[in-house]
């Protein structure tokens, strides 16, 4: 079965005018139920991984529920890559990525979280 991403109908009115009306978008999949509860599952798992200072393999967790439109994960996966994180994660063996973390900021700000100060703080802003 397809999806359309959009469906327009056109309504001619009687002096020859028309108006187009499109149906919304589907919402992302972190509004959809199933894949909200999925991407909660991951951003949890990520974060026991955290806890437990496998800061790598949380970053996996993350991605996959970012990718799905969890703006937390997003968030903290930038803050994986975020030089200034780094001494509140107690982060050892990995190195920061500013390139990474401001996409990553980015991506959450794009998703709703408030990623605003953080990529201001990485611009040394």
């Amino acid at each position: 079965m397809l999806a359309l991403a959009a469906l327009a109908i056109v309504l001619e009115l009687t002096d020859g005018a028309a108006i187009a009306l499109a149906e919304p978008p589907a919402p992302p999949a972190s509004e959809q139920p199933a894949q909200r509860v999925q991407a909660q599952h991951l951003h949890a798992q990520g974060m026991k991984l955290m806890e437990r200072g496998d800061i790598d393999a949380a970053r996996k967790y993350f991605e996959r529920a970012a990718d799905a439109g969890y703006a937390e994960s997003a968030l903290a996966l930038a803050e994986t890559y975020d030089p200034y994180e780094f001494r509140r994660l107690k982060v050892f063996g990995l190195q920061p990525n500013l390139h990474t973390a401001r996409k990553w900021y980015v991506r959450a700000r794009e998703l709703g979280a408030d990623a605003d100060a953080r990529l201001r703080r990485l611009e040394g802003r």
